[in-house]
């Protein structure tokens, strides 16, 4: 835990769950040697090919927050804003398209 603290972007979601998003590649190698029993991590499909952020959020997030982080991730990656991706976050998935990183403002832990 004290690991994750000092690693990615954090963020406090509307239902109470917390959301890690890497800021870089060593941030992302980090967090995905790290593991933390108490996070799930956002996939894409792997045949989209998506280059980004990795993410995690909270196990047991509401579905509206699991939503949210979807977008979330999303916007930190290059994925094209023309089309639509299937997210998978703790067993549900999404298909979104990506948005713009403003959308994380109001969510950042300060």
């Amino acid at each position: 835990d004290v690991t994750w603290l000092k690693l990615g972007r954090h963020l406090r979601l509307p239902d109470g769950a917390k959301m890690i998003i890497g800021r870089d590649e060593s941030d992302n190698n980090a967090l995905l040697a790290h593991p933390n029993d108490k996070f799930e991590q956002v996939k894409f499909k792997e045949s989209d090919d998506i280059v980004g952020a990795v993410s995690f959020i909270s196990k047991n997030a509401s579905f509206a927050d699991k939503e949210l982080a979807a977008r979330l991730a999303l916007a930190y990656t290059r994925a094209s804003k023309d089309s639509k991706f299937d997210v998978f976050v703790d067993g549900e998935k999404f298909n979104i398209t990506r948005e713009d990183k403003e959308l994380a403002q109001k969510f950042f832990v300060k």
